[in-house]
Order: structure tokens, then sequence, then C-alpha cells
């Protein structure tokens, strides 16, 4: 089961909690490709083969490389979901597969909008945040709300309870 940890990497409200204890198992391909519209991740690939979400994200003029990737994985532990992360100097390689439901599932699919909101506020950071000492990298409780409620919309819409793939 899940364990909640400190709030440290996001001031949200549980919702990220609220996923990953019910998150489900392996998203069906219509239903994945559904959910990554609306979540607009345009930046991520799906290798249905490989069965995981990837997504090269440059790191170029990012002062502290370190901070977005704890960053991260302060979200992903929330949401009981496990990144795959390696750096490659000036850009990271982001994997996301779920180990137990053999493929992907909304959990990862919810960590990698988090991943691209935690970048949109990295970007807010080093444009803004150098001069604003107390500025920390963090989901918004809006953004915990919005991945949230977009990855559960559609299955209470469809009558099939969330978490359960068709």
């Amino acid at each position: 089961m899940f364990k909640k940890i400190s709030n440290y990497f996001t001031k949200g409200a549980g919702h990220l909690e609220k996923l990953a204890e019910a998150r489900g198992g392996r998203l069906e391909d219509k239903d994945l490709q559904q959910h990554m519209k609306d979540l607009n991740l345009k930046e991520w690939k799906f290798d249905q083969e490989a069965n995981r979400l990837s997504r090269r994200l440059s790191t170029k003029g990012y002062l502290n490389t370190s901070e977005f990737v704890q960053a991260v994985k302060g979200v992903a532990e929330r949401m009981g979901v496990t990144p795959d992360i390696k750096n490659g100097g000036d850009y990271l390689d982001l994997t996301l597969a779920g180990k137990d439901a053999k493929g992907v599932s909304q959990g990862e699919v919810g960590l990698a909008s988090a991943i691209d909101r935690l970048e949109k506020s990295y970007q807010g950071y080093i444009k803004e945040g150098l001069k604003k000492p107390d500025y920390k990298l963090e989901l918004n409780e809006k953004d915990e709300e919005d991945i949230y409620n977009s990855l559960t919309r559609a299955k209470k819409n469809e009558g099939k309870g969330y978490g359960q793939s068709s």
C-alpha cells in the first residue's frame, strides 16, 4: 500500500495520493491515447511494444538539474510510481512503465503530466526565482487537482469505475 511522505516538493491537497491508492491496472491503448490528449502530453512518446512512456527533456540553461530530479522523485513517490531517470548532462531521459501493471497505468500518465508541470514551474524559476529566494519547485493544488480530475473523469463517465481498464 502507498505510504504518504512529506509534502516538501508539493503543497497539493492530496490528489496525488488518491490517484496512487486507486490507480488501477494497465490502460488500454485507446484510453492511454485519450488521457495523453486530455493532459496535453505532446512531448511524451508511447512505445507500444515496450509498454512505456518516454521523453527526453532538455536541461540546457537549468542551474540545478539535481533539484529538478529531486522534485520529480518527490512527486513520483507520492504517486507510487517509479520513474527511470537518466541524466545525460544537458538532458534527462525519462521513462515511465508500471511494473506491477505490466504496462502504463493512470499513475504513469499522471506522473508524465506532473513532470511537464514541474518543467514549466522550473522554467519560471529560472526567469523569476533567482529574484525570489523563497521560491520552491513544486506542484500547486490546482495542478494536482487538474491531473486527478482529468484521469478520473473519463472512467467515471464510462461507468466502469475509477482505475479499471476496458
